[in-house]
């Protein structure tokens, strides 16, 4: 493996992160989940205190057909994963006072297949909010990653990250994992 992270701007443009937005909007935002191995589903303000809105790919067509084309070549020029496909889309909402402390992606596969790349989309204009910074655990530090819009983050889906607390404005960013086998 290459690297840990990688970050790609301008993969999806600003009309489409406000399509994104919006489809999100439509769906209907709830409380953020969590889950793991002997909880799945549950709520947890103290770790995680925003909204998501499911997307299916079914509704955006056009997305799948972008990442599968640009996650396959990320996964094969620098991780190798044994993948199979993608789970459904999430929008996440974060206002004032909204965060998701550090966590890992790993539970929430499928039976058969589990979480392996994580990859995000920064779907809101940068200068329209303040805090709510994605931070990916590499070294004890952490690394803040780009807050470009319509820009891609991907890392494995067992790298430690967060959102900082956002203090003011609204951020949505799109969320969504490749899933694969095992890990061997």
């Amino acid at each position: 493996m290459k690297y840990t992270w990688m970050q790609y701007d301008n993969v999806i443009t600003k009309a489409q992160c406000k399509q994104l937005i919006e489809t999100g909007q439509s769906n209907g935002f709830n409380d953020a989940m969590l889950g793991d191995s002997t909880q799945p589903d549950y709520h947890n303000p103290d770790v995680r205190n925003c909204q998501t809105a499911n997307l299916p790919f079914k509704q955006l067509l056009w997305l799948q057909d972008l990442l599968s084309e640009a996650l396959s070549e990320i996964n094969f020029n620098n991780y190798n994963f044994d993948l199979v496909g993608f789970s459904d889309l999430e929008v996440i909402k974060y206002n004032p006072g909204t965060y998701f402390k550090s966590h890992l992606d790993t539970y929430m596969g499928t039976p058969e297949y589990q979480r392996k790349l994580t990859f995000i989309l920064q779907l809101t204009d940068p200068d329209e909010y303040v805090g709510g910074d994605l931070i990916v655990h590499t070294h004890s530090d952490g690394e803040r990653m780009t807050r470009q819009q319509g820009s891609l983050i991907v890392f494995p889906a067992y790298t430690m990250h967060e959102v900082t607390e956002l203090l003011s404005g609204t951020r949505y960013s799109m969320i969504g994992w490749v899933l694969g086998p095992e890990f061997k």
